[in-house]
This record gives C-alpha cells, structure tokens and sequence, in this order.
C-alpha cells in the first residue's frame, strides 16, 4: 500500500530533475549571453572601424588627377583650381589659370584662363563616367528661375566616353587649342 511519502519522492526526484534540467539551460544561457556581449563589443568595434574608413571622393579621385594630368598640355605657370560639386547635377569645374589671374582684377582677367565643367555618370552600367555640359547652347527646357534651370538642366550633357585621353578631353572643350 502506498502512503503520501511515495508521492512526495516522485515529486522530489521529478523537482531535482526539473531543477538540474534548468541548471544546464541556464549555463547554456549564460554561456550565449557571453557570446553575445562579445558579439557586441565586436559589433561596435567593427561600427567604429566602418566610420573612420574614408569615402572615395570622385572628385578628388576622378577630376583632381584629371586636373593634374591637364597641367602637362599648359606652360609650367599654369595651375588648377577645382570647384563642386555644386547643385543637383553634382557640377564639378576645373579652371586651369595663370597664377596671377584674378577675378577682380580686369587687367589680369586678359591671362590665359580654362574652364571645364562636368557632370558625374558613376553609374557601374556607363562606358561614360563624365558628362560635359555645353553652355553654348539652352533648351529652354526649365523656366527662368526654376530649379531645373537653377541646376543647369537647359543645356545639353554630353557624355564623354571613358577611353578618352585628357589631350583628347581639352579639345572637346577648346578645339582650336594648340597642344
């Protein structure tokens, strides 16, 4: 015949179970937690990492070393200034001055001064990364005062394929140009 204390053994061995079943998940637990914070501390680490990496600048790796490359075609006294990208068509300029010139100087305005002016196309899809922008020539598209004609919109973009020479790229804009 059984009396309570059968019960209780039952419920004592099923509770030491229970308890030495929790015992081993709480380690499992505590185990992953640490992972975790490890995982975390990693995970800000790398954040910090991916912030200092600097962003390559199409304007300083694409038209800065087109500048430069530009300077081999004008007398050594000629410098290059780099503007932009301005608006919504992220223009970028290259002016290739005398070093005297001056804009508020009429005088010195007479130096021998070069303007080109571009629009990026960095799209992986383009044979053409830059796009020239005739300013000879307006569509009429936007009108005055609009944002489009703020932004240059009513000229022309002329892409300009990859495989052209910086010689070739100073012709475009100045055909008449000795070099």
């Amino acid at each position: 015949m059984k009396n309570i204390r059968n019960f209780t053994e039952i419920y004592d061995n099923a509770y030491s179970v229970y308890k030495e079943k929790q015992l081993v998940e709480d380690n499992i637990i505590a185990k992953n937690n640490a992972k975790i914070l490890t995982a975390e501390k990693s995970i800000i680490r790398a954040k910090d990492r991916k912030y200092k990496i600097p962003f390559p600048h199409w304007t300083k790796l694409i038209i800065e070393n087109i500048a430069k490359e530009m300077l081999q075609y004008f007398p050594d006294r000629f410098v290059y200034e780099i503007y932009g990208p301005f608006g919504l068509g992220a223009h970028t300029s290259i002016w290739i001055n005398h070093p005297e010139w001056d804009l508020r100087d009429d005088e010195k305005k007479q130096l021998p001064h070069y303007f080109f002016e571009f629009s990026p196309d960095l799209s992986k899809e383009s044979n053409s990364t830059l796009s020239r922008i005739n300013r000879n020539i307006n569509n009429n598209e936007f009108a005055q005062g609009t944002i489009g004609e703020l932004n240059g919109f009513n000229h022309p973009i002329i892409n300009i394929p990859n495989e052209t020479s910086v010689k070739n790229l100073i012709l475009m804009f100045y055909p008449n140009l000795k070099l």
